[in-house]
């Protein structure tokens, strides 16, 4: 993730994915991109996808602003983008949830696209979200496509929230 959810990051974030403002996507897939190439990931990559979003949260948002970060990430790299996965039920949004309750939301809420089994079995395969704050949503996603198959699941996102203080410090005693 090449920024932290904060401050101007945080408010473009928001036009993007409240607002519609998709001219921040090319943008912002720039940065991930080499984030990406920095760490030498795009090369061990066979396939983009993206967390995809229930019909609801799609009429909510007009758009799904991790594919659309996904494709310009393909675009910019190379890389195949293609949609992997579905969502299997509506949840509440993640942002509305506290920590704990993030986690247990996603668990079991993605599967594979049939037709996409051949994309994923024996692939590497990046996963395209827009905003990391717990991390459930990408581990769910990366835990379906290991049981489906694929070799190894990296993550990818423009920005990740910063832990609380209260939390690190727990953290840090352990």
């Amino acid at each position: 993730m090449p920024f932290f959810y904060e401050n101007d990051v945080k408010h473009a974030l928001h036009k993007m994915k409240f607002r519609g403002r998709l001219d921040l996507i090319k943008p912002f897939a720039g940065f991930a991109a080499n984030a990406l190439r920095e760490r030498g990931l795009l090369s061990k990559t066979d396939v983009i996808t993206y967390i995809p979003m229930s019909k609801k949260e799609l009429r909510r948002h007009s758009c799904n602003q991790a594919e659309h970060l996904a494709k310009e990430i393909g675009k910019q790299t190379g890389l195949p983008v293609k949609q992997l996965l579905y969502k299997t039920a509506e949840t509440p949004s993640q942002h509305s949830l506290g920590l704990n309750r993030r986690k247990g939301n996603m668990i079991g809420i993605f599967e594979p696209l049939k037709e996409c089994l051949p994309d994923i079995e024996n692939k590497t395969v990046l996963v395209v979200d827009d905003i990391i704050t717990t991390g459930s949503t990408l581990n769910e996603a990366a835990k379906t496509l290991l049981i489906f198959g694929a070799e190894d699941v990296y993550a990818a996102g423009v920005a990740q929230g910063k832990k609380k203080k209260h939390i690190q410090e727990k953290e840090n005693s352990l």
